[in-house]
């Protein structure tokens, strides 16, 4: 007996034939889930024809026959940062132009760009939550600052372990607006 029926790809997305099919295939994953298993299972694009599978979890390991083929999808999330400084300096007025991230099991990659007011006294750091908290630390990123034009930080790296810190290329942030714009990845907990 077959895993599954052949998907039935003339049919319309929504069909009792498309029906039948996903009720057998959940079947098939709840089996998997409580114990069964699956021998040399062939999924081929059930979604190409309007099927989605949502949120499935799979216990233990699974192999990819082909990982260069193997599709994550768009599932980037948006999220809003806190901007904090060091020292007397403060962060205001904040504005999240793009903030996404996605997560990819053990790992969280991330880009951001926003715009803040930085008033108080000068100081050489700004702060910037993360989306999930991190494992380890010193892990580098990508980052640039504007003020006035763009830079390449003296140091752009996560500290602690929920913020990336942006350090400029001179003593201290000039106080006025900033643009940043970061982007990595890093190991999450």
């Amino acid at each position: 007996m077959a895993l599954l029926d052949p998907a039935p790809t003339r049919e319309a997305a929504g069909s009792p034939a498309w029906t039948r099919w996903f009720n057998q295939l959940y079947t098939a994953i709840q089996n998997l889930l409580t114990g069964g298993s699956f021998t040399n299972p062939t999924l081929t694009n059930p979604s190409a024809s309007g099927g989605t599978f949502t949120n499935p979890t799979l216990a233990g390991t699974v192999t990819v026959s082909s990982p260069a083929s193997l599709i994550v999808g768009s599932n980037w999330q948006s999220w809003t940062p806190a901007v904090t400084c060091s020292g007397s300096m403060t962060a205001s007025a904040l504005t999240v132009n793009d903030a996404q991230y996605l997560r990819l099991g053990p790992w969280c990659d991330f880009k951001l760009y926003v715009q803040v007011t930085l008033g108080g006294t000068a100081s050489s750091q700004v702060l910037v939550s993360l989306p999930y908290a991190l494992v380890g630390q010193s892990n580098a990123c990508a980052g640039y600052y504007n003020q006035g034009a763009w830079n390449a930080p003296g140091f752009c790296l996560t500290s602690g372990s929920t913020v990336v810190s942006l350090l400029p290329n001179a003593a201290n942030f000039a106080l006025g607006t900033l643009y940043l714009m970061i982007s990595g990845r890093y190991r999450v907990s």
